[in-house]
């Protein structure tokens, strides 16, 4: 910061070349914030849990003629329920968030919690605790001091081929 009285201040902030800002979706799932590329996101829909279908033993969904595979995010993530996600699944929501990821001329259906917006974030190199951890792509801080977990889009899709979602969403 250079400040001259009567002249005004100047800002010189430094950045290295290793981070980057990116738009993101910001999600929620297991009371856990994550930011999903938006390169990445097709849509956002909100649809009736009726409407899911297990096909080829696999739960999907009709989308404008295209049957989707559906995944929940904290299935393929394999993150543990937490007391308030348990209670939320006996509630048994009538419609249900699904977030739709493209990749190549692929496309799947996250299952969510909630969608909490659309957000510019200040990205770093990932951890190297974190490389080895699959569909995570980095970690960020909110404004609110909140972390986020950024997912990696392209391993995502790699665990969902590895991990068919053969139940509902709702316990």
């Amino acid at each position: 910061i250079h400040s001259t009285p009567g002249n005004g201040t100047r800002f010189v902030m430094r950045l290295p070349v290793t981070v980057a800002i990116q738009s993101v979706i910001l999600a929620r799932t297991q009371n856990q914030t994550f930011a999903i590329p938006a390169r990445h996101v097709a849509e956002i829909i909100e649809t009736p849990q009726q409407s899911l279908q297990i096909v080829n033993n696999q739960l999907a969904v009709l989308l404008r003629d295209n049957m989707l595979p559906v995944y929940r995010l904290d299935h393929l993530l394999q993150l543990e329920p937490t007391l308030q996600a348990e209670q939320a699944t006996t509630q048994k929501p009538s419609n249900i968030m699904l977030l739709i990821l493209q990749h190549d001329t692929h496309c799947i259906a996250l299952a969510i919690d909630d969608m909490l917006g659309r957000q510019e974030l200040f990205l770093r190199d990932i951890h190297q605790d974190l490389r080895s951890i699959p569909g995570i792509g980095g970690v960020s801080l909110l404004g609110n001091g909140d972390v986020v977990i950024i997912l990696d889009c392209e391993n995502i899709f790699a665990l969902a081929k590895k991990k068919p979602e053969r139940t509902g969403l709702v316990s």
